[in-house]
């Protein structure tokens, strides 16, 4: 009987704690769980990364932002794509995968063997077998196999089609090659830009206002002599002063 008694004496001892721990963290501020699904909205519609000192020294992905810790990490090491990975957050170090690469900056190397790699920002090397490559700022090497796009160009583009929206410092290399302003040059079967600062080498060249050009057809649209055949040059500044 008594040891009944200290036995359902402990037992309301250690159920009295347990409520006191629960109730603790809720004293002026919302429960740990009303807490972690407030900022989980909050971020799926912002879409920020982690902060820097919260991060990962590796992670693997099966399908786009999942599983979800893969959404908005910093991984400093290896983030690894079986076959998919992708979020809002940082790679510094390497994102491979077999379909999809897809974390939004990347600091290192985002590749894809098969499918396609996606990014806002890559400081290093973005590259793919047989998949497109994107991303809207690159500052270093763009490596693909198929189709390689991006928004500004630091560095270079090397692909069978490469295309840049605005951009290009560094250059260019593929059978199409299609950029607005172009700091650098150009190569390939037919390239095609505004101005051109630096030279075209290739088969078809095109440029809508300056540049130098080495094909047997090079077309600038604003020159003086507008299409030439094996050499061609224009300044637009000088020709719009003579006129």
């Amino acid at each position: 009987m008594k040891t009944m008694m200290l036995v359902a004496i402990f037992a309301l001892f250690g159920a009295v704690n347990g409520v006191c721990d629960t109730k603790a963290p809720m004293q002026g501020k919302e429960p740990v769980l009303k807490q972690t699904s407030t900022v989980m909205k909050k971020q799926d519609l912002t879409k920020p990364p982690r902060e820097m000192k919260q991060w990962s020294l590796f992670q693997i992905g099966f399908l786009p932002k999942w599983p979800s810790f893969t959404k908005i990490s910093n991984v400093y090491g290896l983030k690894l794509g079986a076959p998919m990975c992708s979020g809002y957050g940082r790679v510094f170090g390497i994102e491979p995968s077999i379909l999809y690469s897809g974390t939004r900056h990347v600091w290192g190397v985002q590749g894809s063997f098969w499918g396609t790699c996606l990014a806002q920002e890559i400081r290093g090397v973005q590259a793919s077998s047989f998949g497109p490559s994107l991303t809207m700022k690159l500052l270093g090497l763009q490596a693909v196999g198929s189709l390689g796009m991006a928004d500004t160009v630091y560095g270079a583009q090397i692909a069978p089609v490469t295309i840049c929206r605005e951009s290009v410092t560094g250059f260019q290399f593929g059978a199409v090659n299609i950029a607005k302003p172009v700091t650098g040059f150009q190569g390939g079967a037919v390239n095609i830009a505004e101005d051109v600062t630096g030279f075209q080498l290739g088969i078809f060249n095109y440029a809508k206002r300056r540049g130098l050009q080495f094909g047997l057809v090079n077309i600038i649209k604003g020159g003086w002599l507008p299409f030439t055949l094996i050499v061609n040059y224009s300044n637009a500044d000088e020709e719009v002063e003579e006129r």
